[in-house]
């Protein structure tokens, strides 16, 4: 499945093996893995050529509840591990960089208001509207970033899956994130996935199609 989000974006397909089925809906291929008490279904998301999106979707076909947990993911290329990234790991990263952005600006604010007091000197002198300007400038730069933060933690809470509780009939779905493996220009990334729920294990491949 592939989006055009990117020009570094890479396309991988699923490879299904026996017992899996893949089927489509609006051209859109979805991987069905059957298991004795639970279904899972997965279908791939946008990536940026370094980080891919995959999104699952656990039914509980058992007769009692199971707790479907957010590390239940693993993924590995030519037997070393890629990272996976949870609701956890992705809100640290947003923390992270929103801290060093207001660090950046508080940087930019400072330097505004520098330029907007005339400097140090003893015969500086201090510019009430440019002065003004700057204050305005830096109030508006710490509120976007804040609405930016806002924003992509919000996408988060609504993507991602988080750890639930699901009954018999029930079923939960969200997103992960995950790291590609480098990039062969000769050879094409192969990505092996384990998802387990309550012990059941579901394996799958993804494989790097070139153009």
């Amino acid at each position: 499945m592939s989006f055009a989000a990117s020009a570094a974006e890479r396309v991988f397909e699923f490879v299904p093996t026996e017992g899996q089925e893949l089927t489509y809906e609006n051209g859109i291929p979805y991987l069905l893995l059957r298991g004795e008490k639970f279904f899972v279904g997965a279908a791939l998301e946008e990536n940026d050529g370094k980080r891919g999106w995959i999104a699952l979707v656990i039914s509980n076909s058992s007769t009692t509840p199971v707790t479907v947990l957010d590390n239940l993911l693993a993924a590995e290329s030519n037997t070393k591990p890629l990272k996976i990234y949870n609701y956890d790991s992705l809100e640290a990263e947003l923390t992270r960089a929103a801290r060093m952005r207001k660090f950046g600006a508080a940087l930019t604010a400072g330097l505004r208001s520098y330029t907007a007091g005339g400097g140090l000197g003893a015969g500086s002198q201090r510019y009430p509207e440019a002065q003004d300007r700057a204050d305005e400038e830096n109030r508006q730069l710490k509120s976007s970033i804040n609405q930016q933060t806002a924003a992509a933690k919000g996408d988060i809470q609504s993507r991602v899956l988080r750890t639930h509780t699901v009954n018999p009939g029930e079923s939960v779905g969200g997103s992960l994130q995950f790291d590609l493996p480098k990039k062969n220009k000769k050879d094409p990334a192969v990505v092996r996935m384990t998802a387990t729920v309550a012990g059941e294990v579901f394996t799958f491949e993804l494989r790097e199609q070139f153009p």
